[in-house]
């Protein structure tokens, strides 16, 4: 099943189900109380919407295709956001991968579309599957490691928390890491889709900004807090490090150009 939260998408929402209808027809869409035509082209392609009887906020529409997934009693599901395009959804291995060694989620590459340029986007090289130690060392070493939601494919019953309101930045990465806490996730070296920088509004408000820089720094004390040790001390600073150092080379070359 993929699952396809939606708002005020209709520019976008054709392209993504064009892209879901040639992989399965197993496709619903969680409309969050659209104000223009997005439900009148969903419907077009006689496919199951379902569209909330008030707006709710960006993070509790995700939590709604959660809440959803276990309604239905899905056996595991893949998120997709309206303007992205899935690319891999092999039913048969993504069900095989499922059965083993306790896999909760599987993630994939994705490519970034901006502005007609297409950047392929990985963190590792082969196919990794990581336990709830090693996904800390690398959420330490990378960042969010996990990448955004539409390269997610989620076991329901590995559901254990909720993507966070308190978090509006890295909801999505503190979601992952919690459920890598009780389940291991496998990341495969392919890429799962596309997503379209142009259709993210509030990743483009919010990327260089210091209430992201210090969301992220919160997730990375949570994270070292789950696994506290020397080494994992010693990653936690240099990401810190890092993170601000990178932040403020952006905030010098923002005010340069506008001189």
């Amino acid at each position: 099943m993929i699952i396809i939260p939606s708002y005020n998408s209709e520019k976008d929402i054709e392209k993504t189900l064009l892209s879901a209808i040639k992989l399965t027809k197993s496709i619903i869409v969680l409309d969050n109380k659209s104000s223009d035509q997005t439900v009148e082209i969903v419907k077009k392609f006689n496919i199951e919407i379902i569209q909330n009887i008030e707006h709710v906020g960006r993070i509790q529409n995700w939590n709604k295709v959660l809440r959803l997934a276990k309604e239905r009693n899905l056996k595991w599901f893949k998120l997709l956001f309206a303007g992205d395009e899935v690319l891999y959804y092999n039913e048969e291995q993504i069900a095989s991968l499922f059965t083993k060694q306790n896999i909760g989620i599987i993630f994939t590459d994705y490519a970034i579309v901006n502005n007609e340029q297409i950047t392929r986007r990985s963190i590792f090289t082969p196919a990794t599957t990581l336990t709830k130690h090693n996904c800390i060392k690398k959420c330490l070493d990378h960042g969010n490691i996990y990448g955004p939601p539409s390269s997610y494919i989620i076991k329901t019953d590995a559901i254990n928390n909720y993507f966070n309101e308190n978090f509006p930045w890295c909801a999505d990465w503190l979601f992952m890491a919690t459920i890598n806490q009780a389940y291991s996730s496998h990341y495969l070296n392919k890429i799962g889709c596309t997503i379209n920088l142009s259709t993210r509004k509030y990743y483009s408000q919010k990327k260089n900004s210091a209430s992201a820089l210090l969301e992220e720094i919160k997730v990375l004390n949570i994270l070292l807090s789950w696994d506290f040790n020397i080494t994992n001390l010693f990653k936690y600073l240099n990401s810190i490090k890092k993170k601000t150092g990178n932040y403020l080379k952006k905030r010098l070359k923002k005010q340069q150009n506008a001189i």
